[in-house]
């Protein structure tokens, strides 16, 4: 019988557990490009392992911190300073939660700005 847990008669497989995606899998998921995953690990913001033909993979802990980058950019963050916030195995910083409520405040001003302008406009 065929042996098809080699794919070199004297290498073994390497298992793959299943809570790991590949970067195109995550990519697509996300909406980010495979290429925008590949910066975050450079910049040391995501870990990624090494499959099969040394194939990018992300366990949970990757994913979960690109979920948060993918957010913290709709937010108005740059990367750079989500590279600051979200450093390597740290908890969130209270420094993030800074940021936040200053960009809230300034969603306010600007809502209240827009509103004030809003009134000032002749009724059709």
């Amino acid at each position: 019988p065929m042996d098809t847990t080699r794919s070199h008669p004297s290498r073994p497989l390497r298992h793959v557990p299943s809570t790991l995606s590949t970067i195109g899998d995550v990519s697509q998921h996300l909406g980010l490009s495979p290429r925008a995953i590949r910066l975050y690990e450079e910049m040391g913001l995501i870990a990624c392992q090494r499959g099969i033909k040394n194939m990018r993979m992300l366990d949970e802990t990757a994913k979960a911190r690109l979920d948060a980058i993918v957010e913290l950019k709709k937010l108005g963050l740059t990367i750079s300073e989500i590279a600051n916030f979200l450093p390597q195995d740290q908890p969130v910083p209270s420094a993030l939660r800074e940021r936040l409520v200053q960009a809230l405040a300034a969603l306010d001003d600007q809502r209240s700005a827009i509103i004030a302008y809003l009134a000032r406009l002749p009724a059709d």
